[in-house]
């Protein structure tokens, strides 16, 4: 193939890619999340004061929720928010942005690895089409920011090891894509090092390579280091197998069960090691699964499409074959690539909340779309090769219709609550009481987390929030503005006595969760009360008001 064709292709890869993730992007999902909300209204705050919503200046860690942060992905959007306002489409385009990119990336990385022009277009057209990535750039999320600088310091690993003399640039590029993968993702932390370290193990290494990638190795460590020092709280220790409370609890269930057998035999049995092994096999067992490969997905439910793997199900055996041509074949080559995908699912199956969690192993995705296309490559059926590869063609054109009607029909009414669309609508509507004589709005916590959502559609003055001490929505009734924030799924129905702070059934406009009821009038006043449905037709808010 000509260097024009295969450029031309590329772009035309490129381009098709950045259309699926792009397209209706500030409207599909619908469904726009609590952390989504987060990261945008601290790049408007960022922007407007310097400080995100806590009023820490220029953080490097953003608290958020409970749960602490990288702070870059916020930065990032900064320019964005100040061109197109504070928005959907603002949040998301970063994600979105280094998605596209990372296709780009991709054909870069799979040609040094195969060295063919061929099987490295192919490789970035799967990666275009796969829905695990496609998900994750569509929602604005550090994983796939962070993504890209992982494809790329790889990739610059596999150019220093091909040049014979040490090339400081490209050490320095390893060096920053690095700290810039760190700084945007908290998993980074891991997943950097491991990556660095794979590359040790690339065939045939020149003196040089390995002067440069210590050199790389040994600032990024560091760097990490200091970085860890700094962040008082590592996302890693919240959702950790090793310090969860339900893992230690089974173990400490186990124990009580074994009643008046001897102690010693509970301690070989029944010991942290063991117990943790055995979780730590079984979620990771869920990441190798057909079910989470092709079948069904994985979570978290907000990126859960129903009846949709994160690879298509034509791809599989593809997989399976590139994995015994790397044990047949035993090129070195392969065998690091198989080890991306193996070494790094271990943080991802350290963890035990929404297991499996496609963000958390997002990592992986380039190592198994490079597996598919050396399956592919080797492939060879004689004379029934044209045959097999127009069947391949319309199982691609099939299932990536498929998958394309789940995410955008499906998707969009499959569980819904999960999504947080409906605060949008809520917001409208409680604008529509602006200059009437309500005091405060008085908004459960069922469903959510009411108060970044509100924050963010409003386009809340951050200076205003912060000198009202940035209040946190961890406790009942705690508040800004109007705005105030129960624990109560039913607000509108509590007493008098249970009401606080000045609030009363006529001067509040009341936001029940979906799941009351609303037939009764608890205070013998006037009532009315206004519906807000989930997009599958269930009730999401009742929003209510006293005469």
């Amino acid at each position: 193939m000509s260097k024009k064709f295969i450029y031309i292709s590329l772009f035309l890869i490129v381009l098709f890619g950045g259309f699926i993730r792009f397209y209706h992007l500030g409207t599909l999902p619908s469904g726009f999340h609590f952390d989504e909300a987060s990261l945008g209204y601290n790049a408007y705050s960022l922007l407007l004061t310097g400080k995100d919503e806590y009023g820490v200046k220029y953080p490097l860690v953003l608290q958020s929720f409970g749960d602490y942060k990288p702070a870059l992905y916020a930065y990032m959007d900064i320019p964005l928010v100040k061109m197109w306002g504070l928005t959907i489409f603002a949040t998301r385009f970063p994600s979105a942005l280094f998605g596209t990119l990372s296709i780009l990336i991709m054909f870069f990385l799979a040609r040094q690895i195969t060295q063919k022009d061929k099987d490295a277009l192919l490789a970035s057209l799967l990666l275009a089409i796969t829905p695990w990535h496609i998900f994750i750039s569509r929602t604005a999320t550090e994983a796939t920011v962070a993504l890209f600088f992982l494809m790329s310091i790889f990739a610059l690993a596999l150019y220093m090891h091909a040049q014979k003399n040490i090339k400081y640039w490209a050490i320095a590029l390893v060096v920053l894509c690095s700290g810039i993968a760190i700084l945007t993702y908290a998993g980074a932390r891991l997943f950097v090092p491991m990556l660095l370290v794979l590359a040790f193990f690339l065939p045939r290494a020149k003196k040089a390579f390995y002067i440069s990638l210590v050199s790389a190795f040994v600032i990024v460590v560091l760097g990490i280091l200091w970085y860890n020092k700094s962040a008082s709280i590592t996302r890693f220790d919240q959702v950790s197998i090793f310090t969860k409370e339900d893992t230690q609890a089974a173990m400490s269930l186990q124990i009580r069960e074994e009643g008046s057998v001897s102690p010693l035999i509970t301690r070989i049995f029944h010991n942290k090691l063991v117990n943790y092994t055995r979780v730590f096999l079984y979620d990771y067992d869920q990441y190798m699964s057909l079910d989470f490969l092709a079948l069904h997905g994985g979570y978290p439910p907000r990126i859960h499409i129903a009846d949709l793997g994160e690879f298509y199900l034509w791809e599989i055996p593809f997989l399976l074959i590139g994995v015994y041509m790397v044990f047949r074949q035993k090129k070195t080559i392969w065998f690091v690539i198989l080890a991306w995908w193996l070494i790094l699912l271990a943080p991802a199956a350290s963890t035990s909340d929404a297991i499996p969690n496609v963000y958390r192993a997002s990592p992986v995705i380039p190592a198994i779309v490079l597996l598919i296309t050396y399956g592919i490559s080797q492939f060879r059926l004689g004379k029934y090769n044209k045959l097999l590869f127009a069947a391949i063609i319309l199982a691609g054109i099939f299932e990536f219709g498929y998958g394309v009607n789940q995410y955008s029909v499906h998707g969009e009414v499959h569980q819904p609550w999960y999504q947080g669309y409906t605060y949008k609508e809520l917001d409208s509507i409680l604008h529509t009481y602006d200059g009437q004589p309500y005091a405060h709005y008085l908004i459960t916590k069922y469903n959510s987390t009411p108060y970044i959502y509100l924050l963010f559609y409003d386009k809340y003055n951050p200076a205003l929030y912060q000198s009202q001490g940035s209040p946190r929505d961890l406790l009942n009734f705690s508040s800004f503005g109007r705005y105030m924030f129960t624990e109560e799924s039913c607000p509108s129905t509590l007493s008098t006595e249970q009401l606080k702070h000045g609030v009363t059934s006529t001067n509040t406009v009341f936001v029940d969760a979906g799941i009351c009821d609303e037939s009764g009038n608890n205070s013998g006043l006037t009532k009315t009360t206004r519906l807000i449905r989930w997009q599958d037709g269930s009730e999401s808010f009742y929003v209510v008001t006293y005469k």
